[in-house]
């Protein structure tokens, strides 16, 4: 994918407004939208897991992505911090069930890599780029 340059926006809106000015249609588009390809998180609700040892904890992580197609992302998805948490919490409860609970807590990061590879796959496909998974919060469930 070509990167694009600051000049090339500038011609790119001066043809647009030229073209407006005229009253007709231009034939690459009708709408712009401007997206942000910075890198945002969205943060996964706390949610129950229960372990292999049967002890039930509550997880609390952030997802750091960014777009890397934007017409993908931006035409193909409604809202793309909703479906990054659909996408992730489930996966997260099933990686992290399948160990015990002194697994867990010693593996944060092993269970983030694996939980990215597998979000990471999907998330290609809808023109976005995981960064990374942190887990920040384990706490038992009263």
């Amino acid at each position: 994918m070509q990167p694009i340059y600051h000049k090339d926006v500038q011609e790119y809106r001066r043809d647009l407004t030229k073209h407006k000015s005229s009253r007709s249609k231009t034939l690459l588009c009708e709408e712009m939208t401007l997206v942000n390809t910075k890198i945002l998180h969205t943060n996964i609700p706390k949610q129950m897991v229960t372990t292999k040892d049967n002890v039930a904890i509550n997880i609390d992580s952030i997802v750091y992505w960014h777009i890397m197609d934007p017409f993908i992302s931006i035409y193909y998805l409604a809202n793309i911090n909703e479906a990054l948490k659909q996408r992730t919490m489930p996966t997260l409860r099933d990686t992290v069930g399948v160990y015990s609970l002194q697994g867990v807590v010693e593996n944060r990061k092993a269970h983030s890599e694996s939980i990215k590879g597998i979000i990471g796959k999907t998330a290609s496909s809808w023109g976005i780029f995981i960064e990374s998974i942190l887990i920040n919060d384990l706490a038992f469930v009263n």
